[in-house]
């Protein structure tokens, strides 16, 4: 079965929370890296089964090539906020990419952005996997663009 939703990873969200991982997400280095359909995330599923490179973000699905190297792009900008995207909720977003004269051949249907920065207790742990609405993209030296959505990245509602 094929990927049919995005989501934060629950694990490293509890890892996060309960001070496991030290990953911070105002300063270290998030990359995002393509994926083809042949994954199904599993958004409840242990952290070292999120990260990159690992379980079913194993290399052998990701979609990559000219200007778009194995292992994806870093993000910029990226930043927390409080009461945004209203009052309640806390946002992460980072500044939207675009990557230019990408050539990926390989059809990709969404991405795994994970940290890049810390190695224990695990290495390229992911954050979240966005997918793209069931349509293939792939590049012929064109420009790569991802558009975040304007209230974020993810967001989370703390006052339901």
């Amino acid at each position: 079965m094929s990927w049919s939703a995005s989501g934060v990873f629950g694990q490293t969200l509890a890892d996060i929370l309960d001070n496991t991982t030290a990953i911070d997400l105002g300063s270290d280095t998030f990359k995002v890296a393509l994926y083809t359909n042949s994954i199904t995330p599993d958004f409840d599923a242990a952290a070292a089964s999120v990260a990159y490179d690992t379980g079913q973000w194993a290399t052998a699905q990701e979609a990559y090539g000219t200007n778009w190297a194995q292992g994806g792009v870093a993000l910029s900008g990226n930043a927390l906020t409080v009461g945004s995207p209203a009052a309640g909720q806390l946002k992460w977003d980072c500044t939207d990419v675009s990557e230019a004269t990408t050539t990926v051949s390989t059809a990709f249907y969404g991405c795994l952005i994970y940290d890049d920065t810390i190695a224990t207790p695990v290495a390229d742990q992911g954050l979240l996997a966005i997918y793209f609405g069931g349509t293939s993209y792939t590049t012929d030296t064109g420009t790569l663009s991802i558009t975040f959505d304007s209230n974020g990245v993810w967001y989370l509602d703390y006052t339901p």
